[in-house]
């Protein structure tokens, strides 16, 4: 077996330390020795995508969805396409905030192989899928900013949070940021309240978002929103009384 497996397995011993949590930060943390460990990490991690151990594969996936590794993307790809069953649902344990691992392994093609065949495909879907829209998209509308202006209400209407995370991208790339709003206002309405948020955090004064909405809207569906944005009674009042 291979260092890295007989790390994560336990079969090599290691010096977790008073501040590494398990062995695959323990792991993760040797990049920091330099180029030839980084390579050593790289193949080591490649061996293990499709690793029968769900921690094994676990490790893998979340390796290659934190680094840009030449040369793996059709590895990923393959993997991904040949043997969902792997990926799809499954559960990891070494970062619970990460999602399963077909949410991971997403990320990792996006990172490493949008220019393989299929692998943008991947990636399209990853981003349509009810809330688990906005690391995709991060990367996508700067990689396929066309198809992520065409599917604006799909990626809006399934995963809210991603339209803040859209209005900051965008915006990197001089995008007519008034444009996106009114065709979200209006294509994407059960995600106004998200709209009105994202608005809101990127400095947008938040009567006059609300006072061009409602030109795009109408009354009552700013109304819905405001009362999903605004949580303060005196403040909603002041709003809804611009209405």
């Amino acid at each position: 077996m291979g260092w890295v497996r007989d790390v994560l397995t336990g079969v090599e011993p290691i010096d977790l330390g008073r501040h590494t949590r398990d062995a695959f930060h323990w792991l993760s943390n040797q990049e920091y020795q330099g180029p030839e460990t980084v390579q050593r990490l790289n193949a080591g991690f490649a061996e293990l995508i499709s690793d029968p151990d769900r921690d094994v594969r676990g490790a893998a996936v979340l390796w290659f969805a934190g680094h840009v590794v030449p040369g793996v993307g059709p590895m990923l790809v393959a993997a991904f396409s040949s043997h969902k069953e792997l990926y799809e649902g499954v559960k990891q344990d070494w970062m619970d905030d990460r999602g399963p691992l077909d949410q991971i392994m997403a990320l990792a093609i996006a990172k490493n192989a949008l220019d393989v065949p299929g692998g943008l495909e991947i990636a399209r879907e990853e981003a349509l899928k009810p809330y688990r829209g906005g690391w995709m998209v991060a990367i996508l509308v700067h990689a396929d900013p066309l198809w992520v202006r065409a599917h604006l209400a799909e990626i809006a209407t399934h995963s809210p949070a991603a339209i803040e995370v859209l209005f900051f991208h965008l915006g990197l790339l001089d995008t007519d940021l008034e444009a996106v709003t009114a065709q979200l206002a209006t294509e994407a309405s059960e995600s106004g309240g998200a709209l009105l948020k994202a608005l809101h955090s990127r400095g947008a004064d938040l009567e006059q978002a609300v006072l061009r909405l409602l030109e795009q809207v109408g009354e009552e569906r700013v109304t819905l929103w405001l009362n999903a944005v605004v949580e303060d009674d005196g403040e909603r009042a002041h709003y809804l009384g611009m209405l």
